[in-house]
């Protein structure tokens, strides 16, 4: 068994080392082409779209990607029988949810103020494709095809997208707007979900083929939703400043700047999705082996997290100035926003691990418990500091409500579980 383990975490890494890696690198490419190309108001908008997008296909998915770990992980015969029904289930609720989103909004903006092609709604069309594209990601990985998991989505998207703003650049920038680059986001991403498809059906692990005896919505929908709330209160701890900043602070460039820090500190994401990727298909078995295994298991997460996230943090640290200024947003705002922001990164990324064996251990109650009061105390401090400090008081509220998160986790972990976080 270690032997079989050790082979996997060897292929995983290597290959998700190149996926994150490249795709932090492809997607920060992006994000400066785009802030050089667009005003930052404009860039601010994209952002705000890609939140959107990535919020939204939490939402509208019902948990459905994270709880696949739970139920397509079992023999091989079992999981591919049952796959297909999970897909079909859940995009069915991807896209109702979806339409009734597209729907809220309109009627919104038809009744409070003109929509002028607001952000909000060009996201929202996105998010059947995404929602589509993150639960063939999550089957794929759930069957430790690693590779065609994440490269298509993390490598392939950004990268279509460069290609797309270069050839559109040379032809006349003039055409490239927000919207413009919204649905060559959107583009790069159905092109991931083609290819991730066409994966299942080549190698047997989604056949399409109707099995009534394995359709188990309620069930499936019991597990997914707590899911759903923990992943959404997830991103929106992180993402919360940006619309806060945008409805409070009325100079709409300072979205841009934020988004130019949150970016850039975002890069320590890469330690934290290269080692949960990894070890989150065999969390649910292992869990169920004991504390022994667990222990085994954690030890081997945690320093591969050291191992990666310090020395990320320190490069960014160092280099905080060249890198802000590749947005052309090096302000004084901007980098003190970032030195703060990696602060909160850092110590949330070395508590990674302990939310998950969490999350996957039936703990899931308590996980919303304090994802609430942490989004709770984020926008409270963003109430309060971003008028007076503007986007550095956005940075204080998310590094603030980051500690005390991956404290309460490690602390709830020592008493749920008996073992310490390192």
């Amino acid at each position: 068994m270690d032997t079989e383990l050790d082979a996997y975490m060897k292929r995983a890494v290597a290959l998700l080392i190149f996926a994150m890696v490249a795709g932090y690198l492809l997607t920060f490419g992006l994000n400066v082409v785009l802030a050089r190309i667009l005003e930052p108001a404009e860039y601010g908008d994209f952002k705000i779209a890609e939140a959107v997008i990535e919020l939204g296909t939490l939402l509208v998915l019902m948990g459905g990607g994270s709880a696949s770990f739970r139920f397509l992980t079992g023999s091989d015969d079992e999981a591919k029988s049952r796959a297909w029904e999970f897909f079909r289930i859940y995009s069915l609720l991807a896209i109702a949810s979806s339409l009734l989103l597209l729907i809220g909004v309109a009627i919104y903006y038809a009744v409070a103020e003109p929509m002028e092609h607001h952000p909000l709604f060009w996201g929202i069309l996105v998010l059947p494709i995404s929602a589509g594209a993150y639960m063939l990601s999550c089957i794929l990985q759930a069957r430790q095809q690693i590779g065609y998991a994440t490269i298509p989505w993390e490598v392939g998207t950004p990268l279509f997208c460069l290609i797309a703003i270069g050839i559109l650049s040379v032809i006349d920038s003039s055409i490239l707007t927000e919207e413009v680059a919204i649905g060559i986001f959107a583009a790069g991403i159905f092109l991931a979900l083609v290819i991730k498809f066409l994966r299942t059906q080549k190698t047997g692990i989604m056949p399409m083929k109707p099995n009534p005896t394995q359709r188990r919505p309620r069930n499936w929908l019991s597990v997914s939703i707590p899911m759903m709330m923990i992943s959404t209160l997830q991103i929106l701890l992180f993402q919360i400043d940006i619309f806060m900043i945008e409805g409070i602070d009325k100079h709409e460039n300072c979205v841009g700047y934020f988004a130019a820090a949150s970016t850039t500190v975002a890069l320590l994401n890469v330690a934290t999705y290269i080692v949960l990727n990894m070890l989150t298909p065999l969390m649910p078995q292992v869990a169920n082996q004991g504390q022994a295994a667990v222990k085994a298991l954690n030890r081997r997460g945690i320093k591969l997290l050291l191992i990666i996230c310090i020395p990320m943090a320190a490069g960014i640290a160092i280099f905080s100035h060249p890198l802000l200024s590749l947005f052309g947003e090096d302000s004084k705002a901007a980098h003190s926003s970032l030195l703060v922001l990696l602060i909160g990164y850092t110590f949330v990324t070395l508590s990674a691990l302990p939310f998950s064996w969490l999350k996957y251990s039936g703990n899931e109650r308590v996980l919303i418990g304090v994802l609430i009061a942490a989004v709770a105390m984020n926008a409270t401090l963003n109430v309060l500091l971003i008028p007076r400090m503007h986007i550095v008081g956005a940075a204080v509220g998310t590094t603030a409500a980051l500690i005390f998160s991956g404290l309460a986790i490690i602390l709830i972990m020592r008493r749920r579980m008996g073992i310490w976080c390192f």
